[in-house]
């Protein structure tokens, strides 16, 4: 099933997309230069009012989710993969910028125990555990990677060329290889020069709770 929303905009973009699976793309969002891949089974719903700047890739795979909230924004050469049978979601109001990858598997390739001959990374069981969940208004910086396992908290930032495989609370800066908590207790804007914190959105004013779930 394809649903697209009002005033919808896609320009060059190849939309490939299979058996029982949903495509909703919502109103007055812009894409531009994209591949978009729904698997079998599988669910890829962008909401209303996103801006896709430049070439990119989203893709849920064979039962799979791939959800991405209103007003979202991200630079040119993304990659957003929600893989096999894995789940990921993005909240409201967030912003990513170029060359953001997000994956929640290890690709198309398996790993497996020589001692056991089980498989480490890509069983049914292993990837119904695999999630990338990111809160509301959260800002990815520059040549970021999300990997699975990965819980981004509502309000915070992740610094430029940062590796993300963990808990990252609220209203917190991470930054690193792999990211860590650099600075508590804050909140940003989509406003280079503001000087008034209220254009931060009185929902994202917020202390760090590092205990919050």
């Amino acid at each position: 099933m394809i649903k697209l929303g009002q005033e919808v905009y896609l320009h060059d973009c190849a939309i490939y997309v299979y058996n029982n699976s949903r495509l909703e793309i919502g109103d007055r969002t812009e894409i531009e230069r994209c591949s978009i891949f729904v698997g079998n089974d599988a669910s890829l719903l962008v909401g209303a009012n996103g801006k896709f700047f430049g070439e990119g890739s989203l893709e849920s795979s064979a039962d799979s989710l791939l959800k991405i909230g209103n007003d979202f924004t991200v630079g040119a050469r993304y990659s957003l993969v929600a893989g096999k049978g894995t789940e990921c979601i993005i909240g409201e109001d967030c912003m990513f910028s170029f060359d953001v990858i997000l994956m929640t598997n290890d690709g198309l390739h398996s790993i497996f125990d020589v001692e056991t001959r089980k498989n480490m990374n890509s069983s049914r069981e292993i990837r119904k555990k695999r999630k990338v969940i990111i809160g509301n208004h959260v800002w990815i910086g520059i040549r970021v990677t999300v990997l699975y396992n990965t819980l981004i908290g509502d309000g915070s930032i992740i610094g430029a060329e940062s590796l993300v495989k963990s808990k990252i609370p609220n209203n917190c800066i991470a930054a690193g290889n792999p990211a860590k908590v650099i600075k508590k207790n804050v909140t940003w804007c989509r406003f280079e020069d503001s000087e008034d914190i209220a254009e931060c959105g009185e929902a994202y004013i917020h202390f760090t709770d590092e205990n919050a779930q």
